[in-house]
């Protein structure tokens, strides 16, 4: 068994191994108490008619993970007056200062309650995940985000491709897209809003 395509090629290519005996069976959320549909339709709800589009990041490594690019793309979307705030979680060391519409939650510990009930509540606010990783074999991040009906945003790296799938639970680019990519695909979901609630619907049902 192999959790994504990527990985799959990989045994096929690297043990010549026949595809027909290799099987993708991608992993979910890793999560005690996933969100209930309920649940989700509260999320979606308290989103709707939010002026700000809360943009969430989680991740360890800042370049690896990509926050350099997450970083570029809000501080384009407040240029140009969009109304955009960013949630950092996992970061060990942020080399830039950070503006104020960025906030810097640490290393957030889910195995501790207090730990749990916080990422939950950043997931639950957030319009999308954004981790836009260079390299990732898997990312459970991604499944758990979408647990919460939360799009995401990442590159067409490794796993993420068995993931991510663009317009049904979030959108896929290539490392060298301009940044502008990036901000009118936020723009354009956030301003129709029966457009963003259909891909949230999505997203948890992936």
């Amino acid at each position: 068994f192999s959790a994504s395509d990527e990985t799959k090629k990989a045994i096929v290519d690297g043990y010549d191994v026949s595809k027909d005996k290799v099987c993708v069976v991608p992993l979910g959320a890793n999560m005690d108490n996933p969100p209930t549909k309920h649940d989700i339709d509260g999320f979606i709800e308290s989103k709707k008619d939010n002026s700000i589009c809360s943009l969430l990041f989680v991740g360890v490594d800042w370049y690896r993970k990509g926050a350099d690019i997450v970083l570029k793309v809000v501080e384009s979307l407040h240029e140009q007056g969009f109304p955009v705030q960013l949630n950092l979680v996992g970061l060990k060391s942020i080399p830039v200062d950070l503006p104020s519409y960025v906030h810097n939650y640490g290393f957030i510990n889910k195995n501790e309650d207090i730990g749990a009930k916080l990422l939950s509540k950043l997931y639950s606010e957030a319009h999308y995940l954004f981790v836009p990783s260079r390299s990732e074999a898997y990312g459970l991040v991604f499944c758990e985000a979408n647990a919460f009906g939360v799009p995401c945003i990442s590159l067409n790296e490794g796993g993420l491709k068995t993931i991510v799938k663009n317009g049904v639970n979030g959108y896929l680019f290539n490392e060298d897209s301009p940044i502008a990519e990036y901000s009118n695909i936020i723009k354009q979901n956030f301003s129709d809003k029966r457009r963003y609630v259909s891909l949230c619907y999505s997203s948890y049902g992936r």
